[in-house]
């Protein structure tokens, strides 16, 4: 399976501590290979980037641990609301779709903007959420690429050439 450039990225970066405890190297297997892609394809073009990941801010998988860490101090039935939060999640990070990173070396809006005016170059890539101050990048599997915003709503739909599997695989 295709693993980010470990020049550019350290597993620790993009996996939760947990699951590095638990499953070595072998962690990033719950990550999908196509953000994995994207993740790096991104690297490449704006060069580089901050995931660091911790387990008060889990920027790319997104385990229980992660609202357990949201509920806890709020105090109450913590666990039952951090359970439920969870379980009701459809968040792409619990799938292991999404990753949020601060971008470094280019501004966001522009790294926005090429995606969008360059959509085939990014052929997994199909969520970017904009009006915030990170880059959020999912691989959902939809078509074209949604530009959302937690206050608007989607801003715009990009359309991107469909991705031709049977030059990868015999289907």
């Amino acid at each position: 399976m295709f693993h980010p450039n470990p020049a550019n990225f350290a597993l620790k970066e993009l996996m939760p501590q947990e699951y590095i405890a638990k499953y070595g190297e072998g962690a990033i297997r719950f990550l999908n290979p196509l953000l994995l892609i994207s993740l790096q394809q991104i690297r490449n073009r704006f060069g580089r980037m901050v995931i660091l990941t911790s387990s008060q801010q889990q920027r790319s998988l997104r385990t229980l641990q992660f609202f357990i860490n949201q509920e806890k101090p709020k105090g109450g039935d913590w666990q039952t609301r951090a359970n439920k939060l969870y379980a009701e999640s459809g968040s792409m990070h619990k799938f292991g779709n999404a990753f949020d990173a601060t971008v470094l070396d280019t501004p966001l809006q522009k790294v926005h903007d090429y995606i969008a005016a360059n959509p085939d170059e990014f052929p997994f890539i199909h969520f970017i959420e904009c009006d915030i101050t990170w880059l959020h990048v999912d691989v959902r599997n939809q078509p074209d690429i949604t530009f959302w915003s937690p206050t608007r709503g989607t801003v715009k739909v990009v359309k991107q050439q469909p991705i031709d599997w049977s030059k990868l695989v015999k289907i």
